[in-house]
């Protein structure tokens, strides 16, 4: 009797638990936690703080390109592999060579073509702007026969080039970050450069020399400064500022709407301004 009572609550509250998240999620399809997310009680210092790491991976993206000071949509191959000085990335690999391109889609598409890689492994994922890998050509997902990718930001229309695979980024920024398999330095001189030097990225139409986001923002030389340290030292209105700009061409995932409405209470989002002086002495005292 006893074993029955307690499936039998056991049953009821599996029933609450399953009505209560049904209405939960009814709530939001509906929008309805959307808006009780944006009117809860956090002050303004705690919405900052959350919108100072949601930021980071834009900024953080943006300020790496600024570092390589490099053309957009144009392939920078290293002729050596990194050693312990090298710091513009964390865990950097030792053991492939590094063909980098940062991609500026809100202009126009980019071809980007791959030879023939034989038997010898390569990687070369894209990254959009949140620094998601959003596709991976490659050995492991697309082969080492030759391909071809037609490469556009999220708003393009028009027409595919024959024999072309589209590939759309999310956002307008994207990180190309190939490498390829090496053996040895000599196999990297004999056959890994040659093979990177066969992989090609052309703009459909130049990319405009329209100023970016950084040069407001992130010094033209940073004089031995890792990125790391840039973003470290960037006043908080310039950090917050830059990331604003950044969204106007990079919008961020419909998922992330819950944040993004409480920090547009604070001044974050794009299109707006974010200033200290808007806020009480002791929110600013803190900031």
């Amino acid at each position: 009797m006893k074993r029955i009572m307690m499936l039998s609550m056991a049953f009821t509250i599996q029933i609450f638990l399953f009505t209560d998240c049904q209405a939960i999620d009814e709530e939001i399809t509906s929008g309805n936690v959307l808006t009780r997310a944006a009117t809860v009680t956090e002050t303004p210092l705690e919405i900052i703080r959350q919108a100072y790491l949601f930021a980071m991976p834009v900024v953080y993206m943006d300020v790496t390109r600024a570092s390589y000071s490099i053309p957009d949509n144009y392939f920078y191959t290293a002729d050596k592999l990194p050693d312990y000085n090298y710091k513009n990335v964390v865990a950097v690999n030792i053991d492939t060579n590094y063909s980098i391109a940062f991609l500026k889609l809100e202009d126009d598409p980019v071809m980007f073509e791959i030879p023939d890689m034989g038997d010898r492994y390569y990687t070369y994922p894209i990254m959009d702007a949140w620094t998601n890998n959003f596709v991976i050509p490659g050995t492991r997902l697309t082969g080492n026969g030759p391909q071809k990718y037609f490469i556009t930001g999220p708003d393009w229309t028009g027409e595919i080039p024959a024999g072309y695979t589209l590939i759309t980024s999310p956002t307008n920024l994207a990180w190309l970050d190939g490498r390829v398999q090496v053996n040895s330095p000599a196999d990297l001189e004999e056959t890994v450069l040659p093979l990177q030097n066969q992989f090609t990225l052309v703009s459909v139409n130049p990319p405009s020399t329209a100023g970016r986001p950084s040069d407001k923002y992130v010094p033209a030389d940073f004089g031995g400064k890792s990125v790391v340290q840039v973003i470290k030292e960037m006043p908080l209105e310039d950090y917050f500022n830059y990331f604003n700009e950044l969204l106007e061409l990079n919008a961020p995932f419909a998922e992330d709407s819950v944040i993004l409405q409480k920090m547009a209470t604070v001044g974050i989002g794009a299109g707006k301004i974010f200033a200290i002086a808007d806020f009480d002495v002791d929110t600013q005292q803190a900031l």
